[in-house]
């Protein structure tokens, strides 16, 4: 029997399910949204929700728990301008958490306190339910962040802003290398 042994062991080793659950909350907190199989969302959904809990506390000893669970994990971003050499800035996972998402999880833990005064916290993932995956028949589950459901969204729309003015920044290029043509061939 297995009494007092919650949890799913997932078919793996301790040290290969604990790797595994690290890694998935890593890219959750990364992406903010991630695709993965119904029983394996409901193994990451308790530790996730436990280090979202961590992060909100936002203390020092917050942050060294978080850091001995998730590791020193980094998130590539893009390169900042000011630096001369356009060095790619890094940030970890833990401070995406602490400086990002934490407020945003404390501002909607106010606001259901005051709408439920029996609330306590928690509930800051969900998973829904995706249908079976084509190859091998496996149920398959999204683990998002609440809060964060137009996360992809926002982020699709950025590149293809950004495509949009790399575009216009080549025409206005295109046009300024016409104007001095134009400019040396009047002064000649």
């Amino acid at each position: 029997m297995r009494h007092g042994k919650k949890g799913f062991k997932l078919s793996k080793t301790a040290s290969h399910r604990k790797a595994l659950i690290k890694n998935l909350c890593n890219e959750l907190f990364r992406h903010k949204r991630i695709t993965t199989t119904i029983t394996k969302a409901k193994a990451v959904q308790p530790a996730a929700e436990r280090l979202l809990s961590y992060a909100k506390k936002g203390d020092l000893a917050a942050r060294r728990v978080l850091l001995s669970r998730l590791g020193n994990y980094r998130v590539l971003l893009t390169p900042k301008k000011e630096t001369a050499d356009k060095k790619v800035a890094n940030k970890t996972v833990i401070q995406e958490l602490m400086e990002d998402i934490a407020p945003k999880l404390k501002e909607m833990d106010d606001a259901r306190k005051t709408a439920n005064s029996n609330y306590t916290g928690g509930g800051y993932t969900r998973i829904m339910r995706l249908g079976k995956r084509k190859g091998d028949a496996a149920e398959l589950a999204v683990l998002e962040i609440v809060g964060y459901e137009n996360a992809q969204i926002e982020k699709q729309n950025a590149t293809i802003s950004d495509k949009e003015t790399k575009e216009k920044r080549r025409m206005t290029l295109a046009e300024r290398i016409k104007a001095k043509k134009e400019e040396l061939k009047s002064s000649k």
